[in-house]
């Protein structure tokens, strides 16, 4: 008798995972607007790729059931987080169910995107390619315009499996080996 076949995991998985649990990471939040409302996801692998002109890269699961909706909008926005949004964070990163429930403030941008309207900054963002790697997409986006008025205080990383707040004036370190979990 046999079964359904079981996931072989890649030899350096658990060595990659473990690598990348000490290597802080800045959160962002994604949020698009689907036909049957917004949607939106945590993100910790935005990165900036060109001033000339503005753009950004952010992976997502392939399988996340925010993917479809974001690849596919003509703008997304990308919300940068401060330390006092780690509770935004954890929210997106849960049940989708929950993300723009009521404890959510939100509203909709000019774009009709879902806009987080009290995250310091939010980057207005138009897909430009989509790249299958692994079990992810990558996503290279052209920014066209910044929202809000700026970072309001300590950048928020993610690092061995929690968000932290960085220390700006001492360079990328921890501000405290506390989480911001709770």
């Amino acid at each position: 008798m046999t079964g359904a076949p079981r996931a072989v995991e890649h030899p350096v998985a658990q060595a990659f995972r473990a690598a990348f649990r000490a290597h802080p990471a800045g959160v962002a939040i994604i949020t698009a607007r689907a036909a049957h409302g917004p949607v939106g996801v945590t993100a910790s692998s935005v990165a900036s790729v060109s001033v000339r002109p503005p753009a950004v890269s952010f992976s997502l699961a392939a399988a996340a059931s925010a993917t479809p909706a974001v690849v596919g909008a003509g703008s997304v926005l990308v919300h940068l987080l401060d330390a006092d949004d780690a509770p935004l964070a954890r929210r997106f990163a849960g049940p989708a169910a929950d993300r723009f429930g009521p404890g959510t403030p939100w509203r909709s941008a000019d774009g009709g995107e879902p806009h987080l309207h009290e995250v310091g900054t939010a980057l207005r963002c138009c897909p430009h390619r989509v790249v299958e790697v692994g079990d992810s997409l990558l996503v290279a986006a052209f920014v066209t315009a910044v929202l809000g008025p700026g970072h309001r205080g300590l950048p928020l990383v993610y690092a061995e499996r929690g968000y932290h707040p960085v220390a700006t004036a001492g360079g990328a370190q921890l501000a405290s080996s506390r989480s911001l979990a709770s």
